[in-house]
């Protein structure tokens, strides 16, 4: 299942923030745009088989591998609590944004392959 539109979007806004926030220290050499762009094509290359790792932010499917659905660059699951950990940060960082009203069916959903309440 591809979702687009404004849930696509708040996803590719909500895996940019998760990707630019969380890390080390040595993380602010990223901030070189060139750096990056290797740095993402790495990590999109290696999730992904692509190195147009912009494209993968609007991803969401399941993949029936029993982890719900998998969405973004990097695979944020529904069922694994990674989807909802990231769902949350972004709350804390943009509250008010278009996810929020996911996070009661994912917090309900995670450590299961259930959809219920993201369709």
């Amino acid at each position: 299942m591809k979702i687009t539109g404004r849930i696509a979007a708040a996803l590719l806004t909500c895996a940019a923030l998760f990707t630019t926030t969380v890390g080390t220290a040595s993380a602010a050499n990223l901030d070189e745009p060139r750096l990056k762009d290797i740095a993402m094509q790495i990590v999109s290359s290696a999730e992904n088989s692509s190195l147009d790792w912009k494209s993968q932010f609007s991803y969401i499917e399941d993949i029936k591998d029993g982890r719900g659905y998998t969405a973004g660059i990097i695979g944020f699951c529904s069922g694994t609590g990674d989807m909802l950990d990231l769902v949350e940060l972004y709350k804390t960082r943009k509250p008010g944004n278009v996810l929020e009203k996911y996070l009661p069916a994912l917090r309900k959903v995670n450590g299961t392959s259930s959809h219920s309440g993201l369709d």
